[in-house]
């Protein structure tokens, strides 16, 4: 959070909060900012090819809005769904 503030809502007071009030343990992400989205692309990227990994587990995929999109830009085809 520290490295790129800027990928965080932000409160009126411009402090980072949860997506939801009693999710404290996370930070909800501004998925509005293309910088964020490149980045956990890239991320996502670099797992797959620079260490094998064959998935990724998607439990909150209901807060990414247009996840068939993002997965797409990943994974193209419906291979994802599996």
């Amino acid at each position: 959070m520290m490295a790129h503030p800027e990928f965080y809502k932000k409160d009126a007071e411009g402090k980072i909060h949860p997506p939801y009030p009693d999710w404290t343990d996370v930070a909800e992400l501004d998925y509005g900012n293309a910088d964020l989205r490149r980045y956990m692309t890239d991320m996502l990227v670099h797992w797959a090819n620079d260490f094998g990994v064959d998935g990724f587990r998607c439990d909150t995929a209901f807060t990414v809005p247009s996840f068939d999109e993002f997965m797409r830009r990943i994974m193209p085809g419906d291979d994802w769904k599996q």
